[in-house]
């Protein structure tokens, strides 16, 4: 059965209503006991849940899964223009009240500057068009 997000899906689960669900670690968190978290989508076990396998570990394949979301500007961006924006990101995303928001939130923080988050889109693009057809 669809669900309209990770929240929704886990409570599902929660309340027997289906007998399993993905979402985020911090959705899964908020069930307290409710919820067996099974593993994390992730290469390596998350500090909020270090007791949980990652899925490579639960059952030998690598699946890793995650939200992520980014910054953008147009094409053509001045040098100096995207050199400000970039350092601004970065000092955004290693503030304290980011951190702590995310890690409340039962989320990791990956930044990745421009050159590497351009890989990392054009990689997922890549997965969820073979996923997808």
């Amino acid at each position: 059965m669809p669900y309209d997000g990770g929240a929704t899906a886990v409570g599902a689960a929660a309340s027997g209503e289906t007998v399993a669900a993905v979402s985020g670690l911090g959705e899964a968190l908020a069930q307290g006991d409710a919820v067996k978290i099974l593993a994390v989508m992730h290469g390596e076990r998350h500090p909020d849940a270090e007791d949980v396998p990652t899925v490579k570990e639960a059952i030998g394949e690598d699946v890793q899964f995650g939200g992520w979301g980014g910054i953008y500007a147009p094409k053509g961006l001045p040098d100096d223009v995207h050199k400000t924006l970039e350092d601004a990101v970065k000092k955004a995303v290693e503030s304290d009240s980011y951190q702590k928001f995310q890690k409340e939130a039962g989320n990791l923080v990956i930044y990745r500057d421009s050159a590497e988050w351009t890989t990392f889109v054009g990689e997922q693009f890549d997965l969820f068009k073979d996923l997808l057809g």
